[in-house]
């Protein structure tokens, strides 16, 4: 568990050093270690999971899926898994993500990385996750977490007036462990507006991600 904090810590650290430190970057460390230190005392079979991944947003109402025409970008972050001696344990974690503002058509336009016009996404999630198949070197799980996700940084011609500050959403995922390799697929419905100057707004996520369980 102390891995898992010195991760979290080196993280956070990361990105302070992406652009100037913001207060909201260093509150939501704050806040998250926190909440995780005296969780982690009593949890004798926790474990942390280091991962990263893709992200895809799409909050318009087009006749194109998520997968047709949507925001992308990167992102990375830890998850702890809580009392996972039981099939059903607690889940928490943080993410940071950058994403292109300008949804793009895909496959032709897709561009993950190199973000200049765009922003910078806290997330937190928190809820339940559980064991659907289980043995020694194998696990299918699924889950079920709350979200809420912080614009934390604009770049280029984003600004902070068009965008609420705050959003929140149902995390779903569903995952595999194959030894210490977890692999992930979340699909994120919002239930608040992620611009402020689009009506019904609501974000839709996808996330994909590889980690390594520590």
């Amino acid at each position: 568990m102390i891995s898992a904090l010195i991760f979290l810590v080196l993280l956070l650290l990361l990105l302070c050093r992406l652009k100037p430190l913001t207060f909201v970057i260093m509150r939501f460390g704050i806040w998250l270690i926190a909440f995780i230190l005296p969780l982690l005392a009593t949890a004798q079979h926790s474990g942390a999971v280091a991962k990263a991944g893709l992200i895809w947003n799409d909050f318009q109402r087009d006749s194109k899926s998520i997968l047709g025409r949507s925001q992308v970008g990167t992102t990375a972050g830890l998850e702890i898994r809580l009392g996972a001696e039981d099939n059903t344990y607690f889940k928490l974690g943080a993410y940071f993500a950058r994403m292109h503002m300008q949804p793009q058509d895909h496959p032709e336009e897709t561009k993950f990385f190199k973000v200049r016009d765009g922003f910078d996404l806290l997330k937190g999630i928190c809820g339940l996750e559980t064991r659907i198949i289980t043995n020694s070197n194998f696990n299918w799980r699924v889950g079920a977490t709350g979200a809420i996700n912080f614009v934390a940084n604009v770049m280029g011609s984003t600004r902070f007036a068009d965008l609420n500050s705050g959003f929140v959403g149902l995390h779903l995922s569903t995952g595999v462990d194959i030894s210490i390799l977890s692999i992930d697929l979340a699909i994120e419905p919002g239930f608040t507006a992620f611009k402020k100057d689009v009506a019904d707004s609501k974000p839709t996520m996808v996330m994909f991600t590889v980690g390594f369980h520590f």
